[in-house]
């Protein structure tokens, strides 16, 4: 180390004996480079006889592993440097220091922070919008001038995140201070920046849009490098922790009992591109979401329209595994679904949701309007999807009163409301009210031997709607289950 040195003995008490004397007698060895002082102190021997200590002006070899000295560090300014934080090796390498714990008021010529170590502190907070120059207003109302020199401090502002920290300090440079608009969490994180992105992804929400709404406003926002790394750090494992949790609790009161269950699978992109599926499976009398399952693209060479079959198979083998026992399953008219369902999991009643069939229906009466011969049609279509779910409701599961009642529609369209020979299922009619001769019409009857008549009969008896009558004769559907299922996707 640099610096001047001396060797400096203390001088001797004449009223204590010599031996005395030699004893308590301390010799200081003092380095000063600039303002710090480094003191080393050791006592000397005691026994003048002592060979090895002939010399009374012979200090002890520093080498000697017997040589104990006490040691102590000063510096001119020590009051100041006792006020610096302490900076572990942690903090040091992650440049990250945290401040003093304790919180003082808003406006000092001290750095004030307000800490939060746990985050239930933060419950029934209020987050408000402020405005810089109204800031500056209030600073100026409450911060004191200088007690040294008198004069007035000049206020900084510095962005940072959602928060914002003022600095103060004396137009002749006696005292800084620094505060911050939000408390602060644990590694100097900012309370409001946390907030901001858990709420963001909580809410099913867009990182991007919502920081180009903050940026119209010119108001403050988290980075996006820094919002990913609290959701992947911090969000993401308390939603699945909880997640885990719920469905343990609802997968225990499940075992062994027989459920209902309905399933559906949101693909991340629109087409056949879609790399991710996700394929949720939740109680149909309940609505609670038993398990989610996400299927990559990879999974099923590369195949996109198997995804949603694949989801389906791992969700079933997964309640399989907790011991849930499936004994109907509700799905939309999947054939690849449906085949796997039909060959491998015969005990399980496949049914298909009622909305679907009833809007595809409706789809296929709609498209055969697009010609100008049939173009009537379009104002039956929703009456034959209303048909349709009718039919599945007072069919009391016997596919044979679906498909009776079902085909009467092929007469009532020719305004024909009772016929000779029924299906042996019901009455040979219409079950409305008879219909007045006057009353005034909002769509036309369809005329025998039209095109837009054959167009009607050709999809309302197509073999393949006929053939799957079964599935819909539970009357089962997933419209009161969507809602809840829509806003899993959101955050999923």
């Amino acid at each position: 180390m640099a610096g001047s040195s001396g060797i400096d003995r203390a001088s001797s008490d004449p009223s204590l004996p010599r031996d005395t004397q030699q004893e308590k007698q301390a010799v200081v060895h003092t380095f000063k480079p600039g303002d710090v002082s480094i003191n080393i102190s050791y006592d000397e021997a005691s026994d003048r006889s002592d060979p090895d200590l002939s010399d009374d002006n012979e200090l002890p070899d520093p080498n000697d592993e017997t040589w104990n000295p006490e040691m102590s560090l000063e510096h001119i300014h020590d009051t100041q440097v006792r006020k610096l934080a302490i900076i572990t090796g942690e903090e040091e390498v992650l440049d990250i220091i945290e401040e003093d714990e304790g919180v003082t008021s808003a406006f000092t010529t001290d750095t004030a922070f307000t800490r939060i170590t746990n985050a239930e502190e933060m419950k029934g907070e209020h987050a408000f919008t402020g405005y810089e120059c109204c800031l500056a207003d209030l600073v100026q109302m409450l911060l004191p001038a200088c007690t040294q020199c008198k004069k007035s401090y000049e206020v900084d502002f510095e962005k940072s995140g959602t928060g914002v920290y003022m600095k103060w300090t004396c137009q002749a440079g006696h005292i800084t201070g620094k505060w911050c608009s939000q408390p602060k969490l644990n590694r100097g994180m900012l309370a409001g920046d946390f907030l901001w992105s858990t709420s963001l992804l909580y809410s099913g929400n867009s990182y991007r849009k919502v920081r180009l709404m903050a940026e119209f406003m010119n108001a403050g926002y988290v980075s996006e490098r820094t919002h990913y790394s609290i959701q992947r750090d911090y969000a993401i494992p308390s939603v699945e922790d909880f997640f885990i949790k719920m469905q343990d609790d609802i997968l225990n009161t499940l075992h062994n009992k027989e459920v209902i269950v309905s399933g559906d699978g949101r693909m991340d992109s629109p087409g056949h591109s879609a790399q991710y599926c996700t394929y949720i499976i939740m109680d149909y009398e309940t609505e609670d979401i038993l398990t989610a399952i996400i299927i990559d693209k990879r999974e099923t060479d590369l195949k996109s329209v198997n995804m949603e079959k694949a989801g389906l198979i791992k969700a079933l083998a997964f309640l399989k595994q907790r011991g849930v026992k499936v004994k109907e399953i509700i799905t939309d008219a999947h054939v690849a679904i449906a085949a796997f369902l039909r060959k491998n999991e015969k005990e399980i009643k496949h049914s298909w949701d009622i909305w679907h069939g009833a809007k595809n229906i409706g789809k296929k009466v709609i498209a055969a309007g697009q010609t100008a011969a049939c173009k009537e049609l379009i104002l039956w279509s929703k009456d034959i999807g209303n048909h349709f779910w009718d039919c599945a409701k007072t069919c009391s599961n016997d596919p044979r009163k679906f498909l009776a009642k079902w085909r009467g529609v092929v007469h009532h369209v020719q305004n024909e409301h009772e016929w000779l020979f029924g299906d042996g299922c019901g009455e040979a009619k219409c079950d409305h009210a008879p219909i007045p001769p006057e009353e005034a019409r909002s769509k036309p009857w369809l005329q025998p031997r039209t095109k837009a008549y054959k167009a009607i009969k050709e999809i309302v008896l197509s073999t393949r709607l006929i053939n799957s009558i079964p599935h819909f004769v539970n009357y089962r559907y997933r419209q009161r289950a969507y809602k809840s299922l829509l806003m899993m996707l959101i955050y999923y």
